[in-house]
């Protein structure tokens, strides 16, 4: 997948392998009535991957999920990859050193957006910030919430659908898209 994303006047940032992008001002990520992304300013978050070995994880290499966000001007103001929170997502030992499907692709985040307003934050529930991002991971079956501000994951369901009662009264996800907080 590549993308050519306009930024300030003469600038665009062609992107290999970019899954998804979400302008500041959009609060899901693609084009709804109402909705009014930024196009002639604003920062971008942008979910990507990146090709690298995490011995801790594996001995293969990994096609690591990366999620950027870039100012106006294409500079990296912050970036998040699932490999450095490996412990956070609930993975079992036994689960280290599987090489996924299409060579490495072991967690396929397909989708991530900026959770925005929601009553479970207005509540005083802090893992519910509306800056936080809302991510699924088909591969791996987990769905998720990061931190904006720490990039820890905060909230997850998944991947072990039995480890306790709710999750298996909820019953396995299995290759989702495009998880929502409704």
């Amino acid at each position: 997948h590549d993308a050519v994303l306009p930024c300030k006047p003469g600038l665009y940032l062609r992107l290999q392998s970019a899954l998804s992008y979400q302008r500041e001002g959009s609060t899901v990520g693609y084009y709804y009535p109402g909705g009014e992304p930024k196009t002639d300013g604003g920062n971008t978050l942008i979910l990507t991957h990146e090709n690298l070995y995490n011995h801790d994880i594996s001995d293969k290499r990994l096609i690591d999920d990366k999620i950027i966000e870039v100012d106006w001007e294409g500079n990296i103001l912050w970036s998040w990859r699932a490999s450095d929170h490996f412990d956070q997502l609930g993975f079992d030992e036994a689960a280290k050193n599987v090489q996924g499907e299409a060579g490495g692709d072991w967690m396929h985040i397909n989708s991530m957006s900026v959770l925005g307003e929601n009553k479970w934050y207005d509540q005083g529930d802090e893992r519910f910030h509306p800056d936080n991002l809302i991510i699924d991971a088909r591969n791996a079956n987990i769905l998720a919430i990061i931190s904006k501000e720490t990039g820890d994951i905060v909230w997850r369901v998944g991947p072990d659908f039995n480890e306790n009662e709710a999750t298996k009264k909820l019953g396995w996800i299995i290759g989702q898209h495009h998880l929502h907080l409704i």
